[in-house]
């Protein structure tokens, strides 16, 4: 609301005032100052509001995106079933998991979406785009993460659960194409690229898991 205020003042009320030959400086000089501070008293206005809509989109995106994972996960993404012999079979893929595929998808058509339709006309202010972006990967990292405390892995599965990071990361990567230096950029990679090191503990087994973190603290 404030960016379509200031791209309409600066679209056609200051050109009006240039258009206005009479108009001296000691008149046009006011009008600028009044029309400059009514813009930051609408901004400080707004900006609650905008938080609060930026929370709430986040928020529903969230909801639905818990459904999609919950509707598309299997158990077996990450718990083969074993054989006869009791041994583990082989691993059924490396790929990501559908419900990662389509995650990922969700979260990139939303971000698209965000990005074109936040963009105002003659104006390169994304500021409240980028905003709502990031509120959006904090909240599939937040979703996606309880979603997986509901299933157990075995250490096939563990390599389909790091395929389904590497994923993630690429998502995230795309979310912010064209700023991926920014500090929020960096930091939205990270919080999903970090989690690579969960999956090597999934990995191994429940001996081998103690005796590295035995190692870890001794080191």
């Amino acid at each position: 609301a404030v960016a379509l205020v200031r791209s309409a003042h600066s679209r056609h009320v200051v050109p009006a005032i240039k258009a206005a030959g009479g108009v001296d400086d000691e008149v046009a000089a006011p009008c600028e100052a009044s029309a400059s501070e009514a813009r930051d008293r609408m901004q400080s206005l707004l900006a609650p509001q905008v938080g609060t809509m930026l929370g709430v989109t986040a928020h529903l995106f969230g909801v639905g995106l818990a459904r999609l994972l919950r509707s598309r996960q299997h158990v077996q993404d990450y718990l083969p079933p074993e054989d006869g012999d009791g041994v583990d079979a082989p691993p059924i893929s490396n790929s990501p998991t559908a419900a990662c595929t389509a995650a990922c998808t969700c979260f990139q058509r939303a971000c698209s979406d965000v990005r074109a339709r936040m963009r105002l006309e003659e104006s390169d202010d994304d500021t409240n785009a980028t905003a709502l972006v990031c509120r959006l990967t904090s909240v599939a990292r937040t979703r996606w993460i309880s979603h997986l405390l509901r299933y157990k892995y075995a250490p096939a599965g563990a390599l389909r659960l790091a395929a389904d990071v590497n994923a993630w990361v690429g998502a995230v990567r795309s979310a912010f194409k064209g700023s991926e230096q920014s500090s929020d950029a960096r930091e939205a990679i990270a919080s999903f690229s970090g989690l690579a090191s969960l999956t090597s503990l999934l990995m191994v087994g429940d001996d081998a898991v103690v005796g590295l973190v035995a190692d870890d603290a001794v080191a």
